[in-house]
C-alpha cells in the first residue's frame, strides 16, 4: 500500500488515501490520479483547463518565466503552482468561467492597479477570461513584488 497524503484541511485534520499500486496505475475514477496528484503539469493543462482558456496559461507561464526565471512550475495540492526555494509565489487554478492567478502573500502587495481580489488572511488573486483582457503591465508588476518578498 502507498499511503498518500493529501494537504487539504478536512474539518481540522488532515485526511490520507490508502493507495494500491494498482489503484495508481490503473487510474479508476475519483482516485488521487483524477484531481491532480499524480499528473504532469502538461497532463493538468490537457485535462483541467478548457481550451479556451490554454492561452491564457501559457502566456502566465511565460510571464513566470520572464519575471521569476528560478521560480520551478509543478503540481502542488492537485493544481498547478510556481515554488522557488520550497515557497510558493503563484499558483494558476482553472475554473469554469477563466482562469484565477494567485498569490500566496498578496495580502502585501501594493495594488496600485486594482485588480487583487480575495478576503483570505494571505492569498489574493486575479482573475482572467482571456489574453486580451490582460494587463500584462499589472501581471509582471504582481509577480515581482511575489519574488521579491519571497526572497526576503
Amino acid at each position: 500500500m502507498i499511503l498518500f497524503k493529501a494537504n487539504r484541511q478536512v474539518l481540522g485534520e488532515k485526511r490520507f488515501f490508502n493507495l494500491s499500486l494498482s489503484t495508481v496505475l490503473c487510474k479508476p475514477r475519483n482516485t488521487a490520479c483524477d484531481y491532480g496528484f499524480f499528473m504532469s503539469v502538461d497532463e493538468f493543462l490537457e485535462k483541467k483547463v478548457l481550451p479556451e482558456y490554454r492561452e491564457v496559461v501559457s502566456m502566465l507561464r511565460e510571464l513566470m518565466r520572464e519575471m521569476a526565471p528560478d521560480a520551478k512550475l509543478m503540481i502542488y495540492y492537485g493544481i498547478p503552482m510556481f515554488k522557488r526555494k520550497n515557497l510558493v509565489l503563484a499558483w494558476i487554478s482553472p475554473t469554469k468561467k477563466g482562469i484565477t492567478f494567485g498569490f500566496r502573500r498578496g495580502v502585501e502587495f501594493e495594488d496600485k492597479y486594482g485588480l487583487l481580489e480575495g478576503k483570505g488572511k494571505w492569498a489574493r488573486n486575479i482573475r482572467i477570461k482571456s489574453v486580451d483582457s490582460v494587463n500584462k503591465q499589472a501581471l509582471r508588476y504582481y509577480i515581482k513584488q511575489a519574488s521579491e518578498l519571497e526572497s526576503k
